[in-house]
């Protein structure tokens, strides 16, 4: 509580002008917020413990701290850190963070591309892919298009085909990408690891060989 002599150095006042607080200085450091009802707050300079607050203030240059890479100096004195492509920070909630590798800015920025193959008709070229049972193959990024023009004619589709070889979702697309969601997914509820299949399939009713298709395809499983 601060001295009864003390008048305060600050006083808190609503949109009305009615005066609902004060602050006060004990000439340590300190800082003591008194609302009208007398209860205090204690803003002590150097917080010591747990439940103590700390006050609101510039951090010294002798607390900020110097960003290196291997030894040689990139930034110093660093008072904020942002993170860009493919590395997402998060709050942990219990009063520490964690970088993290972001696995669907990375397969979006770098998709499996098949090498330029000729396709008959109703052939196909394929990624066989082991997902567990509960598991979900997320796809965010696919397509496929004939080479000689970069086109996607009709019938020349991406598919993903769960362990039953059952088609599950399909586009006729030469890309479609996003990091938020996935564009395709399917989860296997088989009860038992499955394979699943991402494949570009040729149905257009004559073959693409001269030189042959293209296709690219960014997933994950979660």
């Amino acid at each position: 509580m601060p001295p009864s002599d003390q008048e305060p150095r600050y006083q808190l006042v609503d949109s009305n002008g009615n005066v609902v607080g004060s602050i006060f200085a004990d000439g340590n450091g300190n800082v003591e917020i008194q609302d009208e009802t007398g209860t205090t707050y204690l803003f002590p300079s150097s917080p010591s413990s747990g439940t103590d607050v700390a006050r609101f203030q510039d951090l010294p240059s002798d607390t900020r701290t110097d960003v290196s890479d291997g030894g040689t100096t990139v930034v110093n004195e660093t008072t904020d850190i942002d993170f860009t492509d493919l590395l997402v920070a998060t709050d942990d909630t219990d009063g520490t963070g964690s970088v993290a590798f972001d696995d669907v800015g990375y397969v979006v920025e770098y998709p499996q591309r098949f090498d330029i193959t000729a396709l008959d008709d109703t052939e196909s070229r394929e990624i066989p892919l082991l997902v567990d049972d509960t598991k979900t193959l997320e796809v965010y990024r696919w397509g496929a298009f004939d080479a000689s023009d970069g086109t996607a004619p009709t019938g020349l589709d991406v598919e993903l085909v769960d362990g039953s070889d059952t088609v599950q979702a399909s586009a006729n697309t030469v890309n479609n990408q996003s990091t938020s969601t996935p564009i395709a997914s399917y989860t296997n509820s088989s009860g038992s690891t499955s394979v699943f299949k991402l494949r570009v399939n040729n149905t257009t009713g004559s073959a693409i060989n001269s030189p042959g298709v293209g296709a690219n395809f960014g997933w994950q499983i979660a």
